[in-house]
């Protein structure tokens, strides 16, 4: 599986993030400036950042086929204020994406964060996971944020598994 988010930003198609699963894991990344670095949550619950050519361990944690409901693999913040950079990948088509996911930029211009939240959830899962999302994001002061897209993907090697991307936004008060 390996799914692409788009959006279109002044009349062009722009690639935002991907999220592929692999035979080690899964693995979340971006466009643009930020292109040469992602995140994965390998099969053995080890999360690691990788950062062009730099590998960045971060923490060991459940593995995957004992995940209980839901797992966060990151979340990303990116600003929006200074327009967007953050994806500057053309989107022509997608030769070895199984699913490409279009967000209406109307949604993402209201606010001035784009958070990037990557899930591994077991099936069945979906509602906790969003509903938890929904009540961390409430819970922050000073902050106002909403779940502007919720996507899961079926997953070809860890069956009775989903990957999740939940895109929030919000802005400071």
């Amino acid at each position: 599986m390996r799914a692409v988010i788009i959006s279109e930003i002044d009349g062009i198609f722009k690639k935002i993030v991907w999220i592929e699963e692999c035979a080690t894991g899964i693995y979340l990344g971006f466009y643009g400036k930020s292109q040469g670095m992602h995140f994965s949550y390998h099969q053995d619950g080890n999360v690691h950042i990788k950062h062009g050519a730099q590998y960045l361990p971060m923490y060991k944690t459940t593995p995957i086929n004992e995940i209980d409901k839901f797992v966060s693999i990151t979340s990303y913040g990116v600003p929006l204020e200074a327009g967007y950079e953050f994806a500057m990948s053309d989107y022509v088509k997608s030769k070895d994406a199984t699913a490409v996911v279009y967000i209406n930029p109307e949604i993402i211009q209201r606010k001035k964060i784009l958070n990037v939240n990557a899930y591994i959830v077991r099936k069945g899962a979906e509602k906790d996971c969003i509903s938890n999302i929904q009540k961390f994001y409430q819970s922050l002061t000073g902050q106002s944020f909403e779940v502007l897209n919720a996507n899961f993907f079926k997953l070809d090697i860890y069956k009775g598994f989903l990957a999740g991307v939940i895109l929030c936004g919000g802005k400071q008060h």
